[in-house]
């Protein structure tokens, strides 16, 4: 496909998302705007162009890149009292990447007042949200599309309101000469709206453009930079800052910074990777409100398509080299290995079905 039809493919999907986005109203959800994954909250809060189990937050499309199983809990304690939990999985596989994100945030019981002013019982609240998302790649996985769906449900004492909307994105990667570049664009909670009492209010809406960029490096030290630009409500914007320091892949330093917004300043963090083990802290100051932290375990099981080819291959020729010392039962046990990895490798079933007329003679 010429570089010009791609061009075109991508964009009319940003015509698409931004003509979306094009409509004001009053918003009600508002814990939908706080960001999940202490990486990205690391990183300036950016997340347009993530690719881990995080980015059915961000940007569905995320989840069209990811090669392992993943699975993440967040947990965060928010300032006065606010305490935000988290919890994804992705399941990748051939035909594109399913994932399931849960949100629940808990505000500590707080006074109530009647009409006059005098106080009355405590009043509890809680904000919740799960998403179901879908994610595939194309042109040789440089395009990534994915979509979700949202349900919202918010409790005020003995009120709820409950809603549904949707969530669009798109990720493509552009190979250069001195690294990888990336480009991410999402729209969050489209249509969704909320009725408390008498008039219905929409949910915030979130327009999201970011670009990263991973320059060529040895496999010692590694960087990553991310820019976004993030519209919300169709009013409010702000501009986010993001790095990456990778050492050896095994400890990871990351900063960033919010800029335009109220909450605007400096982010920081850290994560530490053993094996498929993967622990992350991210530190957001918010002034005279108080600071908040996030903690967030990922573990990724399951193998890579690279993984998956180099174990067939060397199960295939240690399965030829028994078959060619005539030890077949040891050589049909290499071959089945294979058959659990790939059930349709012409290959192995060829190798088993020599080995199996050779054991009846």
């Amino acid at each position: 496909m010429s570089s010009s039809r791609n061009s075109l493919i991508n964009s009319t999907i940003a015509i698409f998302l931004i003509f979306s986005f094009c409509k004001k109203g009053q918003t009600a959800g508002d814990f939908l705007k706080i960001g999940i994954g202490s990486k990205n909250i690391a990183m300036g809060e950016t997340g347009a162009t993530s690719s881990d189990v995080n980015s059915i937050y961000w940007n569905p499309a995320g989840l069209g890149l990811i090669q392992k199983k993943e699975i993440c809990f967040m947990h965060q304690k928010h300032f006065q009292d606010i305490y935000y939990n988290y919890s994804g999985f992705a399941y990748p596989d051939k035909f594109g990447t399913l994932a399931i994100g849960l949100y629940y945030l808990n505000i500590a019981d707080f006074q109530g007042y009647d009409e006059e002013g005098n106080k009355t019982k405590k009043i509890n609240s809680y904000d919740f949200s799960s998403t179901i998302g879908y994610s595939k790649n194309f042109l040789n996985s440089r395009l990534s599309i994915g979509a979700g769906i949202k349900y919202i449900q918010e409790k005020l004492e003995k009120k709820y309101a409950e809603t549904f909307s949707f969530d669009f994105g798109t990720i493509y990667y552009i190979p250069l000469e001195y690294g990888n570049l990336r480009t991410g664009l999402s729209i969050q909670n489209i249509y969704g709206k909320m009725k408390f009492f008498d008039e219905p209010s929409s949910i915030p809406e979130i327009l999201r453009f970011g670009i990263g960029f991973e320059p060529n490096s040895n496999q010692t030290y590694k960087f990553d930079f991310v820019t976004e630009f993030s519209v919300f409500n169709r009013e409010n914007s702000n501009f986010n800052l993001g790095l990456q320091f990778n050492i050896k892949n095994l400890i990871f330093l990351r900063a960033g910074y919010v800029f335009l917004m109220e909450n605007s300043g400096l982010r920081a963090g850290i994560g530490i990777k053993i094996s498929d083990f993967i622990f992350d802290y991210a530190y957001s100051p918010y002034g005279e409100l108080g600071d908040s932290h996030r903690f967030s375990i990922t573990l990724k099981f399951g193998k890579t398509d690279y993984e998956k080819k180099l174990q067939i291959e060397k199960c295939y020729q240690n399965g030829l080299k028994l078959y060619e010392e005539k030890k077949y039962p040891e050589a049909i046990f290499e071959f089945n290995k294979i058959l659990e990895i790939d059930p349709s490798n012409s290959d192995a079933l060829q190798m088993l079905r020599k080995c199996n007329e050779n054991l009846k003679d």
